[in-house]
């Protein structure tokens, strides 16, 4: 039993740390392309401003350029500064929206149908959400130390005229292998409905105890 436990205990922290290595390397390529885009606006920046400053120091030389050809000219510089910077800002809130999203799609469950694992001192607990199933759709086959849940759903008309905005919901047969850490006694597991949850009662394998006498 303890034996499985650590298995169980080293294949999570296996997974975790892909998560952690892929996230890192998201987040990695997003400040690089933020970077890129940052250094580019800075440089059109500069650029844009240097070229009307020319232009300014160009009109200033010709003793027809009047006081309010010069002022137009510095607001336009102003302008154009201020819509780079705007654009600069766009630019940051896109790639936080981006990074967001990669963050959510690594921590958000996304396997179905949804479980709950509870564990007390002589079986395990298992919770599936399996809303408007009935047992007919749902089959369960357990093993030493795991439990196969299949469930069918309906197919929908998948018409051409339906528009969808949003589709999230299951179609077809989806399955799932819960790995469980202890072994348990297969042929005494049961399940019942409560609600919209279907409850499956594992019992442990105990192991034998026996009382040591002190002399």
């Amino acid at each position: 039993m303890v034996k499985k436990t650590k298995k169980l205990a080293a294949e999570t922290k296996e997974k975790t740390d892909q998560v952690k290595t892929d996230i890192t390397d998201k987040t990695q390529e997003t400040q690089e392309k933020i970077k890129e885009k940052t250094d580019q606006v800075k440089t059109d920046i500069t650029d844009k401003t240097q070229e009307t400053q020319e232009k300014i120091k160009e009109k200033m030389e010709d003793s027809n350029l009047t006081r309010e050809d010069i002022k137009a000219n510095a607001e336009k510089v102003q302008n154009q500064a201020e819509k780079m910077l705007q654009d600069i800002i766009s630019t940051f809130k896109g790639k936080q929206e981006e990074f967001g999203k990669t963050i959510s799609s690594y921590t958000t469950v996304t396997e179905k149908p949804l479980v709950d694992l509870i564990e007390t001192e002589e079986k395990l607990i298992l919770k599936i959400d399996v809303p408007n199933r009935a047992k007919e759709d749902i089959v369960l086959e357990v093993t030493d130390d795991s439990l196969d849940i299949k469930i069918q759903f309906e197919e929908d008309d998948e018409s051409e005229d339906i528009n969808y905005i949003i589709k999230e919901r299951s179609k077809g047969k989806i399955e799932r292998i819960i790995k469980l850490p202890v072994n348990i006694d297969t042929e005494t597991v049961t399940a019942r409905f409560d609600g919209s949850v279907l409850i499956v009662d594992i019992p442990k394998i105990m192991e034998p105890r026996f009382k040591v006498d002190i002399n």
